[in-house]
């Protein structure tokens, strides 16, 4: 049987209809992301009492109907650029609205300004998720990491990057 799923993403949009308060079952999954959105939006999240009779049916994200309206940033170093430049009307057509912070072109240039703005704008909720492509990614994820509220990953497929939520 499939176990439901608090997501971040779900802590966000019940922050954002006015919702205070989140009730789930028993057995619920409740992420890591989930919880430090709620505590930052002062949302809270808590455990039934019983468990309903309802049967469990997976949260499976969907990104067409989450991405109506969401801003997503998009950042790159020049090595990331034309990866960049390609993933943006696909992340347009998915329904999102897509803030690029740079680089510009692929002329040489230093990753920790553009990791800082994709990160800082989720940070500040300008942004609901954050897009940064460089060589490795590592050091961008670190850069991110150290912005308040923020938990980066280095992701490399798209295993790790469904995995690293």
């Amino acid at each position: 049987m499939a176990r439901k799923l608090i997501s971040e993403q779900t802590v966000y949009e019940a922050s954002q209809r006015g919702e205070k308060l989140i009730t789930y079952e028993k057995g619920t999954l409740v992420t890591m992301a989930a919880k430090e959105r709620a505590k930052l939006l002062g949302v809270k999240l808590m455990e039934q009492a019983k468990e309903s009779s309802k049967p469990s049916t997976p949260a499976t994200p969907q990104l067409k109907q989450e991405g109506k309206g969401e801003i997503i940033a998009i950042g790159s170093d020049h090595g990331g650029f034309q990866t960049k430049e390609q993933l943006k009307p696909f992340i347009e057509s998915l329904g999102y609205k897509v803030v690029d912070v740079g680089t510009y072109s692929e002329e040489a240039c230093d990753y920790p300004s553009f990791a800082y703005a994709v990160a800082r704008l989720v940070s500040l909720g300008e942004a609901s998720k954050g897009i940064m492509i460089d060589a490795v990614g590592a050091a961008s994820a670190m850069v991110a990491n150290k912005v308040h509220g923020i938990r980066a990953a280095c992701c490399h497929n798209e295993f790790t990057a469904r995995s690293s939520r």
